[in-house]
């Protein structure tokens, strides 16, 4: 075998930060609020906690005060992307690390504003964003044992051309049409959501296998995606993640349909299209399914359990405590119904001392699982006799942290299609390569944006690489790290298809966190 390979494939960011920096900016002067921080601002504008400090000389997380003024670098829309961060080494000069890296210093110097400073200086342990040549793409040979290198260029490669079906692929091409300039939550979101994309295709180029990608931003709802649609279509779309405003669901359901490459819907899970076409897939399935999933897996696991079904004022679950009920009493087992402000008495007379008894409530918010988790504790002090358990919904593992102890004396277990381990050492490894690329921490929300674009993109381009675009009943050896894609033919047999995957959690009182059932 050669000890060298080339690596052909183009990477085309049209769009972004990738690297948590950007070649173009604009300058905005941030007053500082009381109680905010660097982080927070990092948040809020999208840019890294580095960047803003690198344009304003001498600021720290310490010393920033309320009624400061502060220089916020924001990109452009246009702006081309870091292709890399370069960590700053000593002795090291902007014209060294330019030539180090193919590009002229004049694109460095324009990458990274805080060089065009009076009197700027190169520091050890700083970052410096290093932008993709303006030049046409060129091959690159890079050694075989080494990471697989990307070039940046404007336009997918002439002889890259989507596969027919069943053919493994050289080379996937994916396009994200998402709203990554959005100033509100979901632009801020998006973004963390391509990191993690970037890193998932980071993880393949260490395989050895290429990924050609092209990110646009998507516009308003109102606007039109004429121009983003040609973009699509012009790269040889094997693979659309996107778009997110229902409005373009529409018309890019109809192009994967007529130049049939496939689209995955990242966040809704209502997409009608996914009835009718085969080239539609959803991460997100609809709560009936959910629903339905969760409940079969109930009765599987649980079909002797004593289930006491807890009815609340906010019974937000309704449908899925009714959906169970029906379910149990279809296979025998055993269900009765209890106001949750039941009397000590009221509830004595339906717990069972040989079967294990589950409550579960007809609502998933934190107040009545805090009040659930007191009552709980309760019931396990004052008749310890009894086996008792809680179970729950999705929205349960957000305030677990919150809760600590207690959830998990109570013995909750609850469903979820997602769940992010925090204790794992592959989610510890992931925010610490995360924190190294981007310089910020993931957003503390759930799901975790970042892991779902990386365990999304994992999937997709993993089954393209080895099946092709027939790759829909293949197996994917894929490990997930916090949102399992498991794909099932929309109800109907004759449309695209849902992700049913779902857990069962279990908080022990032995302060383990179980992951039961996958599937």
């Amino acid at each position: 075998m050669s000890l060298i390979h080339k690596i052909t494939c183009v990477l085309t960011l049209s769009f972004l930060f990738v690297l948590a920096a950007s070649a173009q900016t604009n300058i905005i002067k941030h007053t500082v609020q009381q109680g905010e921080t660097l982080y927070a601002l990092s948040q809020k504008y999208a840019v890294t906690v580095e960047l803003i400090m690198q344009s304003n000389q001498g600021l720290t997380a310490e010393n920033l005060k309320a009624g400061q003024v502060v220089l916020i670098p924001v990109s452009k829309m246009a702006g081309a992307d870091c292709r890399e961060m370069h960590k700053v080494k000593k002795g090291e000069t902007v014209w060294g690390i330019a030539q180090k890296y193919g590009v002229k210093v004049e694109e460095l110097v324009k990458a990274n504003p805080a060089m065009q400073a009076e009197g700027f200086k190169l520091k050890k342990g700083k970052f410096v964003c290093i932008p993709y040549p303006a030049e046409a793409p060129v091959e690159v040979v890079v050694p075989e044992a080494g990471a697989a290198s990307v070039v940046a260029g404007n336009s997918a490669p002439e002889n890259q051309k989507p596969a027919t079906a069943g053919d493994a692929l050289d080379c996937v091409n994916v396009a994200l049409l998402l709203p990554f300039a959005s100033t509100g939550p979901e632009g801020v979101r998006c973004v963390e959501y391509y990191r993690g994309f970037l890193m998932a295709v980071e993880e393949l180029k260490k395989q050895g296998k290429n990924v050609n990608i092209i990110a646009l931003n998507e516009p308003t709802n109102a606007d039109s995606i004429t121009s983003e649609a040609e973009k699509i279509v012009r790269h040889n779309t094997h693979l659309l993640f996107g778009p997110l405003h229902a409005s373009h669901v529409t018309k890019m359901a109809g192009l994967a349909f007529k130049h049939g490459f496939k689209m995955l819907a990242p966040f809704s899970s209502k997409v009608k299209e996914v009835e009718t076409n085969s080239n539609i897939y959803l991460t997100n399935s609809p709560e009936d399914m959910k629903h339905r999933v969760a409940a079969d897996m109930f009765v599987q696991k649980f079909k002797r359990a004593n289930v006491i079904i807890l009815n609340t004022k906010k019974a937000n679950e309704k449908s899925f405590t009714t959906l169970l009920d029906a379910r149990l009493k279809a296979s025998g087992g055993s269900v009765v119904f209890l106001d949750e402000a039941c009397t000590d008495e009221e509830l004595l007379a339906v717990l069972s001392l040989t079967s294990p008894n589950f409550f579960i409530p007809d609502a998933n918010d934190k107040n009545t699982y805090q009040k659930l988790l007191s009552r709980m504790k309760q019931i396990r002090t004052n008749y310890s006799e009894y086996r008792t358990s809680l179970f729950g919904y999705p929205d349960w593992q957000a305030y677990t942290e919150k809760f600590g102890a207690d959830a998990y004396d109570a013995d909750v277990y609850f469903f979820t299609n997602f769940f992010y381990d925090a204790n794992s050492i592959a989610t510890r490894n992931f925010n610490t390569d995360y924190q190294r690329w981007f310089k910020v921490e993931q957003l503390s929300i759930y799901p975790r944006m970042a892991m779902l674009g990386y365990d999304a993109g994992t999937h997709m381009m993993k089954a393209l690489l080895k099946y092709g675009t027939a790759f829909a009943a293949q197996p994917i050896e894929c490990e997930a790290l916090q949102s399992p894609h498991i794909f099932a033919p929309a109800e109907n047999g004759k449309g695209g298809y849902i992700n049913n995957s779902m857990m069962l959690i279990h908080l022990r009182p032995d302060g383990i966190t179980e992951k039961m059932d996958c599937r």
